[in-house]
C-alpha cells in the first residue's frame, strides 16, 4: 500500500516551459495509482493540446483569465469551477497573467501508450 502524501503549492518551485506552464505531477503510476494528479501554473499561456487521457481540471486561481476552448466553444473558469475533458479532446488552454489549476488524469500511465506522439 502507498503512503499518504501532502502537497502544498507554496513548496513547488515554478519552472516555466516555452508554453508558459509550470507543471507538477504529485501522484502517478510510480505510486501504483491508476490516477495521476497535480497542479499546473499557466502564465500568459496559449497552446493547443490533444488529451491522451481523461482529465478533470479544477480552477484554483484563474488569474485574470483561465480558459479552455474545445470545438470553438470557450469555457472560462472561475475559482473553484471544474471542467471534465474526455480522452481524445483537442483543447486550447489560455491564461492571462498567472493562473493555477489542479488536475487529475486517468490513466496515469498514458505516456506508455505507443500511440502517444511526442
Amino acid at each position: 500500500m502507498s503512503e499518504v502524501k501532502v502537497f502544498k503549492p507554496a513548496d513547488v518551485e515554478q519552472k516555466y516551459n516555452d508554453r508558459g506552464t509550470s507543471w507538477h505531477e504529485f501522484v502517478n503510476e510510480k505510486d501504483n495509482s491508476p490516477l495521476a494528479s497535480g497542479i499546473t501554473y499557466l502564465r500568459d499561456s496559449d497552446f493547443e493540446w490533444t488529451l491522451w487521457y481523461d482529465e478533470m481540471m479544477i480552477c484554483i486561481d484563474p488569474g485574470q483569465l483561465l480558459e479552455v476552448t474545445v470545438d470553438g466553444r470557450a469555457y472560462s473558469l472561475a475559482r473553484g469551477e471544474s471542467i471534465w475533458l474526455p480522452k481524445g479532446t483537442v483543447a486550447r488552454y489560455r491564461s492571462v497573467r498567472l493562473a493555477l489549476m489542479y488536475y487529475a488524469i486517468s490513466p496515469s500511465d498514458w505516456r506508455n501508450d505507443t500511440r502517444y506522439a511526442r
